[in-house]
């Protein structure tokens, strides 16, 4: 069988090219790329060969490996797959609001809220959250919010907050008026969210199979529909990190399609794709 996968493509690109650049996604950032995404991965290398003037994949395999070279980074943020939405996953919003919010902070002994979103994209995720906790909260409350996303500039989207108006059409009138503003002239249908909902959120970039450059602990942490692209083990393992950095009674948030199931955890399932550390008093001795 031929090495090649497609001899009319601008540029040649093999089995063993596609071997080598999935095998180095997986190994950085774990998420596996079966064969049936090798179309994907050349159109995205076809752009960063085109944009640096490269002639052929192997003049871009060794600038990847040349690591003052910074294309790494690029290369990792062209792969990735950025897919999110404003109160992505109905079910898990109407569960905080009705149920899930006021039972953690009936265990509140003070004003204080720290909520990581991990996998934030271009911004959607921790503004739909600071839009929930509006509901709940007033200026007295000491609220900060984490977002973290692998690629940087998803995460320079995400600090303009600045959005096409049709992603928030399913907003009713009311909550457009307290939640963004209109844009006007060249920003003509566009959204922006209002600064009392961005001033408590910090954005940066952020590996998770890396080491995590900061303390926590955190109340609830939003880690939704990054884990499909992990094999089980190393999910498995990124969950157990998670019940490192949260509080007695703190929630996780997982995506839809991500299963917890077979894993050994403290977590307990508590609403559908959502799971609680248990609080201290129900621990075991």
């Amino acid at each position: 069988m031929s090495d090649e996968f497609d001899k009319n493509r601008d540029y040649r690109f093999t089995k063993a090219h596609f071997a080598y650049l999935s095998g180095l996604v997986e190994r950085e950032i774990g998420i596996q790329l079966p064969e049936h995404k090798e179309r994907l991965v050349y159109g995205r290398l076809v752009h960063r060969l085109r944009d640096l003037r490269l002639s052929d994949c192997e003049d871009y395999i060794r600038l990847l490996e040349d690591p003052s070279s910074g294309e790494m980074r690029e290369f990792l943020n062209a792969v990735t797959t950025n897919v999110t939405s404003f109160f992505r996953e109905p079910h898990q919003w109407k569960a905080l609001r009705e149920r899930l919010l006021p039972e953690l902070l009936a265990t509140k002994s003070e004003k204080r809220l720290r909520i990581w979103s991990a996998g934030c994209s271009t911004g959607q995720e921790p503004y739909s959250i600071m839009m929930c906790l509006s509901e709940f909260f007033d200026e007295s409350w000491d609220v900060q919010l984490l977002a973290t996303d692998l690629d940087t500039k998803v995460i320079e989207t995400a600090q303009e907050a600045i959005y096409k108006e049709e992603l928030v059409n399913r907003f009713t009138q009311a909550q457009k008026r307290r939640w963004l503003f209109r844009g006007t002239g060249e920003h003509r249908g566009m959204v922006k969210v209002r600064p009392e909902l961005r001033t408590n959120v910090t954005f940066k970039p952020l590996n998770l199979l890396k080491p995590w450059p900061f303390a926590g602990p955190f109340d609830m942490i939003f880690c939704r529909n990054v884990m499909i692209y992990f094999d089980k083990q190393l999910m498995f393992d990124l969950v157990r990190r998670f019940e490192e950095k949260l509080t007695p009674g703190g929630l996780l948030l997982v995506g839809h399609s991500e299963s917890l199931v077979g894993g050994d955890f403290r977590l307990e399932s508590i609403a559908r794709n959502t799971y609680r550390m248990p609080p201290v008093t129900e621990r075991a001795a």
